[in-house]
């Protein structure tokens, strides 16, 4: 949703759900923690979809300034 906002020019919007969904993943990834449910695996996909939301996000620029 933050690379559309984004592709779309409305920077402040895509800042915002950037903000709110790197909150999210920073609560879940203590929640986790705590209930002592992390594993290699998890970490690595997490970081894995960490990267692929980077890349939607630099799309997003891609087409606003294309």
């Amino acid at each position: 949703m933050a690379a559309i906002m984004f592709a779309v020019g409305r920077f402040r919007t895509g800042a915002i759900i950037i903000f709110i969904a790197g909150f999210l993943d920073m609560s879940t990834d203590r929640w986790r923690r705590r209930q002592n449910r992390v594993t290699a695996f998890g970490a690595f996909y997490d970081s894995t979809l960490d990267r692929y939301a980077d890349m939607a996000l630099y799309m997003g620029l891609l087409v606003y300034y294309s």
